[in-house]
């Protein structure tokens, strides 16, 4: 796995003038991976050398070289089976030799850049983010993480003393009111424990949707404790039986988040399309978007998933501007400017630096129809 931190930190590098290399590989099990990858490294690497040896010294060079052959080493070594790709970033003259395991696939790709290429990790993190499914009786609360069908981690919070339900009072006796009252206030207990954890852990992993499933009653009563903070991530809710089990439970949770997701995502966008042309915030086509982010001046990126952009960036590295235009100098500092691919990898780089959210979306037609690429100002 990766962390947010982590990718703002890979995000941070530049390597100057040094061949910095991001390598996906990708492990799916049917495949003879070990062999298509070392092929295609070997060719990716008889297509660079030329390249590099017009711009680069013969040290410089060398050291590309021993990033290639460490590289391979290591894919000589058995992985996980869990493990669909792994993401590689190697610059031996910062270094650097980063290794990131990922349960998502994504194809065979060699990038070498002066910075780390990103954007398909951005596309993992997206998708990984996951969401909290609350699982509310009376006797307990379980928590589950869960990330593209994945438990990431389970919770549970109960009540050791709780006052079991009996047909004559029981319990010494107690009057119907007084157990009434004794339990409610036990349920009341259990409930306020479990949501301040929660609480903690929904703004630990930065989790956005919360499915709560309950009956009825318990749904009301938990609601009614939760902070504005919580009950503004609670994105559904459903009831199921409460003799089934978990994995039932869990899976039936599903549609109820994808359901969710494409509501937040949609709202994101018409947030967007409705304000263009007002006095709202919404910003869209590649030039302008970019050129607000790289003034800082975006609160959201929005990208397609699929979009391939070129364009062209300041050699200057203390400027760093960059834009979907073809120019021959900076506007900013007049340095050469030149024509670099997937441009995006760089404004996916910068709205990190800046905290920016980034939203990756697919099969949007407005989107699409305007270039792939959007932003929400500050």
């Amino acid at each position: 796995m990766i962390t947010i931190n982590e990718l703002k930190e890979l995000a941070r590098i530049d390597s100057g003038s040094s061949p910095l290399i991001s390598l996906y590989v990708d492990m799916f099990p049917s495949l003879d991976w070990k062999k298509i990858t070392k092929i295609y490294i070997k060719n990716e690497r008889a297509r660079m050398l030329p390249i590099l040896q017009k711009t680069e010294n013969k040290v410089t060079i060398k050291k590309f070289e021993d990033d290639i052959e460490k590289i391979l080493t290591f894919l000589n070594y058995n992985l996980e089976p869990e493990v669909n790709t792994v993401a590689i970033f190697a610059c031996k003259s910062l270094d650097l030799f980063k290794i990131f395991k990922l349960a998502l696939r994504v194809n065979n790709l060699m990038v070498v850049s002066n910075r780390s290429y990103i954007k398909p990790l951005i596309n993992f993190l997206e998708d990984y983010s996951g969401y909290m499914l609350v699982r509310i009786s009376a006797d307990e609360v379980k928590v589950f993480l869960i990330s593209r069908r994945e438990i990431l981690s389970e919770v549970k919070f109960e009540e050791p003393n709780l006052y079991a339900r009996t047909s004559k009072g029981g319990w010494m006796a107690l009057s119907q009111g007084r157990y009434e009252r004794r339990r409610e206030k036990q349920i009341d207990s259990l409930f306020r424990e479990s949501i301040t954890n929660l609480s903690n852990i929904v703004s630990k992993h930065k989790i956005d949707r919360v499915i709560l499933c309950g009956s009825n009653e318990n749904l009301a009563i938990y609601k009614n404790l939760c902070p504005h903070s919580l009950l503004e991530k609670i994105v559904s809710e459903f009831q199921f039986d409460a003799r089934a089990t978990d994995n039932a439970v869990i899976e039936a949770s599903y549609k109820y988040d994808e359901e969710a997701e494409r509501a937040q995502e949609k709202r994101k966008l018409d947030k967007i399309f409705d304000s263009i042309g007002t006095s709202g915030k919404g910003i869209t086509g590649a030039n302008e978007t970019l050129d607000l982010l790289w003034n800082g001046r975006l609160q959201s990126l929005i990208l397609d998933s699929n979009i391939a952009l070129d364009g062209t960036r300041c050699i200057n590295e203390d400027c760093g501007y960059f834009t979907a235009n073809e120019i021959s100098r900076c506007p900013y500092c007049s340095s050469e400017a030149i024509k670099t691919p997937n441009i995006l990898n760089l404004a996916v780089s910068k709205a990190l630096s800046q905290d920016i959210d980034i939203e990756f979306t697919q099969n949007n037609e407005r989107l699409k129809a305007i270039g792939g690429i959007a932003g929400i100002l500050k």
